[in-house]
């Protein structure tokens, strides 16, 4: 139990979990790749995508090629 906290913020800090999540199909696994690509945007780091310099939307978005070797799934 999180003494000191309302509910909402209690649940919230207690119940967040990491785990895998299976990405079995192409709406999943853009959905990962639009959370990704655009947390940094969010967060009001940079202004574009491939502005983040570890980013893979460097790769998705423009004709360069970025710091880290990606493979691109065009599908699933």
């Amino acid at each position: 139990m999180c003494v000191g906290f309302p509910v909402p913020v209690c649940y919230y800090c207690c119940k967040h979990e990491n785990h895998p999540v299976l990405l079995d199909s192409t709406e999943m696994y853009s959905q990962r790749l639009n959370y990704l690509h655009w947390s940094p945007i969010t967060a009001g780091f940079v202004a574009e995508p491939w502005h983040w310099i570890y980013s893979s939307a460097v790769d998705y978005f423009t004709d360069r090629k970025g710091l880290l070797d990606v493979i691109i799934l065009d599908g699933l």
